[in-house]
C-alpha cells in the first residue's frame, strides 16, 4: 500500500515537461507583446501631443505679440512670422474674411485703405517635426 502512495506521490512531483514549458512561455508571450505595443504607440501619442500644444501655445505668444505691436508696413520681425501681406481698398467681413481685391505685399503709410494685414505666423517643433500655422488679422486702429 505505501509503494502505491508514493508512485502518485512522485507522478504529481515530477513536474511539467518542456513541451508544457514551451506551450505556457508561447501563451505569456502572445499576451505581453501586444501589451508592450498599446503601452509604447499611448507614449509615443502623448509625447506627440504634449509637443503640439507646446507648439501651439507658441504659435498664440507670437500672435499675441503681433496683435499688441503698433502697426507697421515694414512688418515684424517675430520668430515664427513667416508673411504680412496688405488688403488694398475695402474692409474686412465675416471672420478674417477678406472683401475686395486679393492681398498683396504693398502698404503705404499715407494710405489708410492699405492699412489692413493679414500676418501669417508658422511655428515648427524641430525635434517632431510638428507645424502649426495660424493667420491673424490686424488694422491700424
Amino acid at each position: 500500500m505505501k509503494r502505491l502512495a508514493d508512485d502518485a506521490s512522485s507522478q504529481r512531483d515530477r513536474g511539467g515537461t518542456f513541451i508544457e514549458s514551451v506551450i505556457a512561455v508561447a501563451l505569456a508571450t502572445i499576451v505581453v507583446l501586444p501589451l508592450l505595443a498599446a503601452v509604447r504607440v499611448s507614449v509615443i501619442s502623448s509625447t506627440t501631443a504634449f509637443d503640439a500644444a507646446k507648439v501651439e501655445t507658441a504659435l498664440i505668444d507670437v500672435a499675441d505679440q503681433v496683435t499688441g505691436l503698433p502697426f507697421s508696413c515694414d512688418g515684424y520681425s517675430l520668430p515664427g512670422v513667416v508673411s504680412t501681406q496688405y488688403l488694398l481698398g475695402g474692409p474686412l467681413t465675416g471672420d478674417a474674411a477678406w472683401s475686395g481685391p486679393a492681398p498683396t505685399a504693398k502698404c503705404d503709410p499715407a494710405d489708410p485703405t492699405t492699412h489692413v494685414q493679414l500676418v501669417t505666423l508658422t511655428i515648427t517643433d524641430p525635434e517632431f517635426a510638428i507645424t502649426r500655422t495660424m493667420e491673424v488679422v490686424k488694422t491700424d486702429g
